[in-house]
């Protein structure tokens, strides 16, 4: 389970292989970081490459929590306006 008995979300979480991960190391330590900045309300950025594992953990999380996901993929030339929308001077 993520939550200790107070509510809280637990430091790591022992039912990787329940959710069709493979609790290696590395997976476990990811999964204790993200579960910590959620519990402490701190935005998450992971960077990585493909099949990482960033989405998997961040669904994980997501579906134990009972909250929905909303994923942003990004690309190296991504400005803050692809994000937040920006305004654009008017011609005509």
């Amino acid at each position: 389970s993520l939550h200790q008995p107070d509510g809280s979300l637990a430091p790591d979480m022992a039912g990787l292989a329940e959710a069709g991960l493979a609790a290696t190391p590395s997976m476990r330590r990811l999964v204790r970081l993200v579960a910590r900045c959620l519990a402490h309300k701190e935005a998450v950025l992971l960077v990585g490459g493909t099949g990482a594992g960033k989405t998997t953990v961040c669904q994980v999380l997501a579906s134990r929590m009972g909250l929905p996901l909303y994923a942003v993929n990004c690309h190296a030339h991504m400005e803050t306006a692809d994000l937040l929308g920006a305004l654009r001077p008017v011609r005509g």
